[in-house]
């Protein structure tokens, strides 16, 4: 794991998978395979991303940040319903940082929308490309069925999906500026002659691509990890005894966000201790032993009640009480949302079913398609907002125990305070692989700008800090729509598609 490896970013990617090797910065070509050895899925899952890389940025370097050879993902007026006007991509294919993306027609009301879009305003439509992992439960034909319940390989799905974000975010951030792009639209509109269309329209994809690059940069968070060094020795190089990973298994940590927003101030209730000051709205984060990977297929969901397809293959991926476990399902994965979290408060194997420790708003029964799920993580506590019922995210630096995060056997990490502050994003998650031959993590270690390995006061290393693994989000401008009085999109939207081939003559 590098900071390269890191900066190229992954997918959405939670299988029991021993880690993740790939290295752009190594600049390997293909994976040896020799005979004898053992063989790890690390090293076929490395060298599917060596291909994947090298054709992707192929791609992306000869059609640029995005570009289509058809009509495909075209911005058109819908009808819905009897009065009613929406938007609708077209069929076809596009590529996005080197990304295929193929699609039959989609209507934009079937995409889930950050915002309502109000009336007489210009909004910008985006492509929004990322990487979903997908198992025999989202889809049963993956798993051969002579194999009876063995889960076996599981998939990396492209989806792209229309989307408009907003110009205004939650915490006042400004996106991009409507009224400008009102006149940039409108300038567009009225050019006349060759010469000044283009001019305008340069002027219009400028302004689109520097929305695209602020949507990519959303999220500068960062994450340290190390394994517990406890107090600091006196003598330069002497290390605690509790200076390790004390699992007894390997192990692939994965810290995820739950829930977006600012690190919490630490502020407190002076009586009753309770988390205060911006509690309620800060970032929060769980985390899990398996890569989030330990899941129950869900039947039935009524109120706190949850009867589920399987307990598990054995007791260590298996359910208990006081269990903390999110309910997902396809419409939430694809909206890029956190599900709810439920501590298990009663088993009854018998019945095929938990209780949770409160209720939920969802209500699934045999017919639902959206392929309901519990996934399981490991946090034994909850400190934040009772809605959230996830782990307050505090940010620090320094190679004290006390300003480390410890999650189990040692394994501890550190969100450390950029300056300007960070943004933590949903869904951005990290991976922390633990190995018992070491008693130690993986991880790299901070470099000072002579390339040696940076030190705290007491000659310890310091561990990198790193950007998230994934989710790794690409966009595409593809239109201008506005609206009229009535909310309905006024016609015709102004494309920003970049075309190439014979659609491009």
């Amino acid at each position: 794991m590098s900071d390269s490896n890191q900066a190229g970013g992954q997918g959405e990617f939670r299988g029991n998978v021993t880690r993740d090797t790939f290295e752009p910065a190594k600049h390997f070509t293909r994976v040896l395979m020799q005979q004898g050895r053992v063989q790890l899925d690390a090293d076929w899952n490395e060298q599917t991303s060596i291909l994947l890389y090298y054709l992707r940025s192929l791609a992306a370097d000869l059609i640029g940040p995005h570009g289509g050879p058809d009509e495909g993902f075209k911005i058109e007026s819908a009808t819905v319903g009897k009065d009613s006007l929406t938007f609708k991509a077209t069929a076809g294919r596009y590529y996005v940082d080197g990304i295929l993306c193929e699609t039959d027609e989609i209507v934009f009301t079937t995409q889930p929308s950050f915002l309502p879009l109000t009336a007489n305003m210009p909004y910008l439509v985006f492509l929004d490309v990322w990487e979903r992992h997908i198992t025999c439960h989202e889809d049963g034909d993956i798993c051969e069925v002579a194999l009876g319940t063995l889960d076996t390989a599981t998939r990396a799905q492209v989806v792209c999906q229309v989307i408009v974000p907003p110009p205004m975010f939650p915490d006042k951030t400004e996106l991009y500026d409507q009224a400008a792009l009102k006149t940039d639209v409108g300038n567009r509109n009225a050019a006349n002659g060759p010469t000044a269309i283009q001019k305008a329209q340069r002027v219009l994809d400028g302004f689109a691509d520097d929305v695209r690059k602020k949507l990519v940069a959303l999220g500068n968070a960062s994450l340290r990890a190390r394994a517990r060094v406890g107090e600091v020795a006196d003598a330069p190089c002497a290390m605690s005894p509790a200076s390790q990973y004390r699992g007894a298994e390997n192990q692939l940590y994965r810290v995820e966000i739950q829930r977006g927003g600012s690190a919490w101030g630490g502020a407190r209730d002076q009586e009753t201790r309770q988390a205060a000051g911006n509690a309620s709205q800060a970032a929060t984060f769980k985390w899990s032993r398996d890569n989030g990977s330990v899941f129950f297929p869900v039947r039935t969901i009524a109120g706190d009640s949850v009867k589920l397809a399987t307990f598990g293959p054995d007791g260590r991926r298996s359910l208990k009480k006081d269990d903390w476990v999110e309910i997902v399902d396809d419409d939430l994965a694809l909206q890029g949302r956190a599900g709810l979290l439920r501590q298990i408060q009663d088993i009854k194997p018998d019945e095929m079913t938990v209780i949770l420790s409160a209720s939920v708003p969802q209500t699934y029964d045999e017919k639902s398609t959206t392929h309901p799920l519990l996934r399981r993580w490991d946090q034994s506590r909850s400190d934040g907002d009772p809605a959230d019922n996830a782990l307050l995210l505090t940010e620090s630096s320094g190679e004290d125990v006390s300003n480390w995060i410890t999650l189990e056997d040692g394994v501890q990490i550190q969100f450390p305070p950029p300056s300007g502050g960070a943004t933590y994003r949903a869904g951005d998650y990290w991976l922390i692989p633990a190995r018992v031959a070491t008693g130690d993590v993986l991880w790299p270690k901070q470099k000072t700008s002579t390339g040696a390995v940076d030190t705290y006061p007491s000659g310890n290393p310091i561990p990198a800090p790193l950007p998230p693994h994934g989710v790794e989000h690409h966009y595409a401008p593809l239109a201008v729509i506005s609206l009229d009085g009535t909310g309905n999109i006024t016609e015709p939207p102004t494309d920003l598609r970049r075309k190439f081939g014979p659609a491009a003559q």
